[in-house]
């Protein structure tokens, strides 16, 4: 495994409550979770256009660009609702519990998509293994939440 996958994975973990606690704090202070959640993929897409630009991606082609499968768009749609959802939920669960419950639905969502091969997953059929492993993670999410 690649140390700098896991470093990378680790940091993007971390963000997780960070992120939800400044997008609650903001608001909070301003018009609530639609505004902000706005500004965020406003403020987002700015650095994207300036990353583009900086690095010179070319754009991809529009006959290539719409011969995409229409899901695969759907991506900044569950963007918004993830950005959105942890930012309404981080203050009345608390992070440590929030992100718990966000690790188990991951999990589950990610074995079914191992599983079958979904999306381009490379298959990893559901195992004993993996069911004592998202098991244990289970009782660690219990565990979170009791204490």
């Amino acid at each position: 495994m690649n140390p700098v996958y896991l470093v990378l994975s680790l940091l993007a973990g971390a963000i997780l409550p960070l992120q939800a606690a400044l997008n609650a704090g903001l608001a909070s202070q301003t018009t609530g979770p639609l505004f902000t959640t706005v500004m965020n993929f406003a403020l987002a897409l700015m650095f994207l256009v300036i990353a583009l630009v900086v690095m010179r991606v070319p754009l991809p082609m529009f006959a290539v660009a719409s011969s995409v499968p229409w899901f695969y768009w759907c991506g900044g749609f569950l963007g918004m609702f993830f950005v959105m959802t942890t930012m309404v939920i981080a203050p009345k669960l608390g992070a440590a519990f929030m992100v718990a419950l966000i690790i188990g639905g991951q999990i589950a969502a990610s074995l079914v998509f191992d599983h079958y091969g979904w999306l381009g997953y490379r298959v990893h059929e559901i195992n004993w293994g993996r069911i004592a492993g998202a098991g244990c993670l289970l009782a660690g999410i219990y565990l979170v939440y009791k204490y």
